[in-house]
């Protein structure tokens, strides 16, 4: 029994762990991995990507025509996906401008 109790108390501090240090990629990491894996797509296809599967962006990535539709996600999302991020200097997103 002592045993079972271990390996439990081991599987806890695992997952503990993992979600502390597990972090969502922000906007310019997921694209920046998307064309090292050569799947060239521009900052604009990728947030109506994640606009289109009611997923959070920040307005500064959207383009304008969707500019409403991203605030009104973006005011109503309930995930644990969104936050706020002060990007200080924005490289750019684009690879091929």
């Amino acid at each position: 029994m002592s045993n079972n109790s271990f390996s439990n108390s081991s599987t806890i501090k695992q997952s503990q762990h993992c979600a502390q240090s597990a972090r969502w990629h922000t906007f310019p990491e997921i694209l920046q991995r998307l064309h090292q894996e050569r799947i060239f797509i521009h900052p604009d296809q990728l947030a109506e990507f994640m606009l289109y599967h009611g997923l959070p962006v920040d307005l500064c990535y959207v383009p304008k025509h969707l500019k409403q539709r991203a605030k009104l996600i973006n005011n109503n999302y309930q995930g644990d996906m969104a936050r706020l991020e002060v990007v200080k200097d924005q490289p750019s997103l684009f690879t091929f401008d």
